[in-house]
C-alpha cells in the first residue's frame, strides 16, 4: 500500500503549525525561518520541531557521533559549554577563546581523578594530567610598599 506524506507551507515568519492544522503523517515546513515541523501522538498530540535552526533545547538523553563544535559570533562572544545543576538555577561553562588571540588547540583530559590535593597541569602540548604541587623552598614573605613601589623580602 502507497504512503503519501502530505506537506503544509507557511512563509510567514514564526509560524508554527498546532495540533488542529497539520495530521498525523503530514511535515510543516516554515520557508521564512527554515523550520521543520511535524505531530508527534504519543497518547497526546504535540508538534514538535525536528531541528531548530537557531537556539533550541534538547530534553533527555543526547548522543553525538564524531566531534560537536560549538560556533561562537560577534554577538554571544565565543563558544561554550554550561554544565548546569539539576535544578538549571546555576552551571559551570567552559568557553573558547577570543578570536584576537588566534588560539587553535586541543586539551586532552587525563585518564582518572587524580588524588586529594593535586592539580591539572598540561604537558604544553595540550596533554593534562593531575600533578602532586611540591611546597617549594624559602619559607619567607614578600610585601610591597607602594610609597617607595618596592618589594620588601
Amino acid at each position: 500500500m502507497a504512503q503519501t506524506v502530505k506537506m503544509r507551507r507557511s512563509s510567514t515568519q514564526g509560524a508554527v503549525p498546532t495540533t488542529s492544522n497539520i495530521s498525523l503523517g503530514e511535515i510543516a515546513i516554515n520557508t521564512y525561518d527554515g523550520r521543520l515541523f511535524t505531530l508527534k501522538n504519543d497518547g497526546s498530540a504535540s508538534v514538535v520541531e525536528f531541528m531548530s535552526t537557531a537556539g533550541g533545547t534538547f530534553s533527555g538523553d543526547v548522543s553525538f557521533e564524531g566531534g560537536v563544535t560549538v560556533k561562537g559570533d560577534t554577538t554571544n562572544g565565543s563558544g561554550s559549554i554550561t554544565l548546569n545543576c539539576e535544578y538549571n538555577s546555576h552551571g559551570v561553562s567552559i568557553q573558547g577563546p577570543p578570536h584576537s588571540a588566534g588560539a587553535s588547540y586541543t586539551l586532552v583530559l587525563p585518564n582518572d581523578v587524580g588524588t586529594d590535593g593535586q592539580v591539572l597541569t598540561t604537558d604544553g602540548t595540550g596533554s593534562l594530567s593531575f600533578t602532586t604541587v611540591s611546597s617549594g623552598g624559602g619559607g619567607g614573605s614578600v610585601d610591597f610598599d607602594p610609597v617607595t613601589a618596592s618589594l620588601i623580602f
